[in-house]
Parts: structure tokens; sequence; C-alpha cells
């Protein structure tokens, strides 16, 4: 029994002694591996720390080219353009030194021709003797709207009842007497002979229908006109002022607001005495507003004291058409 244990304890030393040496080796394979790939992997990391190293100077240096080449380019346009600037002013000086010498020599020109009687500075109106015709116009200032407020002035001498009609209410088309919607129409014919279907026509180019239209008599200016129902047009019975005056209506725009489907006209209104160059306001006719006004008066000037009135214009079909008078 004893020599068997003997043997048993030496089997497991000697197990032992080769696991152990097994265990050695192992650490050994393991500290082998663990070298080896250190070495690879300072390898691999000092490789990419170099080639970012080299990516990094690389774009310093580019970065430095670029900002070295882009100052220089700079220096080099200012210099370009100080020297075409300077070039330039030389050119636009000597220019302005001719267009003012040609315009002197014109001028002087001009002057010399007028004083000779060459050229006639003269502007001569014909609205009373033409026939107004409502087509839209190109404008170039609030003053191209008259024709507009020609077209619907009553031209009433001031001793008719009906002259200062327009400026007592408020009035749409539909709202204003017959005989003056004829009399406002009539500016679109303006003869003494006419058939109803001709003032009909004026009546649509003043108004844009002739939905309101009827028979009617009615004046302008000293004429009487009187519809004639067994021609189907219109006579004119009579043509004398009863009563000749120095008074008259004056009239004119202060301005003019223009919008996309309407005209806006706002007016200043007097009545001129010329027997006595005063200016007066139609609500008082006996106490003036200004005298000793000149017959070529500034109507404007006068407005604070005067009445004022909004016209306005419908636009259809790129005509303008009466729409509204409003105090």
């Amino acid at each position: 029994m004893a020599r068997k244990e003997v043997t048993e304890k030496e089997v497991k030393a000697k197990a032992k002694k080769e696991i152990k040496k097994i265990d050695i080796d192992k650490d050994k394979i393991m500290q082998e591996i663990k070298n080896e790939l250190t070495i690879k992997l300072k390898e691999q990391v000092t490789k990419e720390l170099i080639d970012d190293i080299k990516k990094d100077v690389s774009i310093l240096v580019k970065e430095d080219v670029k900002n070295d080449l882009t100052k220089e380019l700079n220096r080099e346009m200012k210099k370009e353009n100080r020297r075409i600037l300077r070039g330039k002013r030389g050119k636009i000086f000597r220019r302005d030194i001719v267009i003012i010498i040609l315009l002197l020599i014109i001028g002087y020109l001009l002057y010399y021709m007028y004083n000779h009687n060459y050229v006639s500075l003269s502007i001569s109106s014909n609205m009373n003797n033409n026939t107004i015709v409502n087509d839209k116009k190109v404008v170039s200032s609030k003053e191209d709207y008259d024709y507009l407020l020609n077209l619907v002035n009553v031209k009433l001498p001031i001793d008719n009842t009906n002259s200062l009609y327009l400026y007592n209410n408020n009035y749409k088309e539909k709202d204003i007497n017959d005989s003056i919607r004829l009399t406002m129409a009539f500016n679109s014919v303006n003869k003494d002979e006419f058939t109803k279907e001709e003032l009909i026509n004026a009546y649509i180019k003043t108004f844009g229908s002739s939905d309101n239209y009827k028979d009617a008599s009615f004046d302008y200016e000293c004429k009487h006109f009187k519809y004639d129902n067994s021609n189907d047009s219109y006579i004119l019975t009579s043509n004398d002022c009863s009563i000749e005056s120095s008074k008259e209506i004056v009239e004119n725009i202060i301005s003019t607001d223009v919008k996309k489907d309407k005209i806006i006209m706002t007016t200043v209104v007097g009545i001129y005495d010329n027997s006595n160059k005063s200016l007066y306001n139609y609500k008082n006719i006996y106490e003036p507003v200004a005298s000793n006004v000149g017959s070529n008066f500034d109507i404007k000037k006068y407005q604070n004291k005067l009445n004022s009135y909004k016209y306005t214009f419908k636009i259809e079909d790129d005509k303008y058409y009466f729409y509204s008078i409003e105090k």
C-alpha cells in the first residue's frame, strides 16, 4: 500500500511540472504575440500620423500660397483701377467741357432766332372746336387728364339755372338729371345737327353704357336742343344768350389719384367776374374771396377759400367713363 501511494504522488508532481511548463510556454507565446502586435500597431500608427501630418502641412502650404496670391492680385487690381479711374476722370472732364460748350452754342442760337422772329414759342388750344373722344391716353403728368374733366363739363353760362347743378350734391351717373347727362354727353358730339343714335353713342363714350339714357331737351352753352320724335333726331331751337354775363365758372384739377380700376381727380371750383377782376365762392357770389385778380390767375392759390370736388372715372377695356362726383 505504501509503495502505491508514493507512486501517485510522483505522478501528480510530474503532471504539475508538465502543466507548469506548458503555462510558461503559453505566457511566452502570448508575450511574443503581444510584442509583435505592438510593433505592427506602432508602425501603422506612426505611418497614419505621418500621412495626417503631411496632409495638414500640405493644406497649410496651399492656404498660405492662396492667401499670398490673393493679396498680390488685389494689390495689382487696385493699381489698375486707380490707373483706369484717372483716365476716366480725364475723359469725363473733357466730355463735360464739350457738352457745356455745345449747350451754350445751342442756347445762343435759340435766343438769337427767337429775338429775330425765327421761332415762335406759343401754345394754342382748340379744345372747344373739336369733338372730344374718350380714348385712353399715354399721360406724362396729372395735367394730361384735363381732357376727362372737359369730357363731362356742362359748359353752361352762369345765368343758366343748371350751370352749378353738379356742384350742389353728390351724384353717381344714374342720380344725375336726364338733361344734364345729355349736356355732358354732348361734349362728344358738339355740332348743331345730329341724330339720336349719335347722341346715344356719345352717351356711351361718356358713361360706359346707355342704360340710363332718356330722350330729353337739354342746354349746352347758349344752345337749346329739343328731341324731335318724328325724325328721331335732335334739333337746335335756340342759340342766343339772353344775358351777357361777365362771370364764368373756373375749375381746375389740383390732384389726380390713379388706381388700377379708377381715376379720382380732385378739382377746385370758383366764379370769376371779369368786370371787377374778383374771384367768388359759388355759394356766395356777392362777397369775393379775392379781389384785383388778373385774368391769368392761378386758382390753386385760392383753393382753401373755394369749393373742391372729387370726380371718379372707372376704367373698363382701357377706356375712362364718368362714375361719380362728390363734394
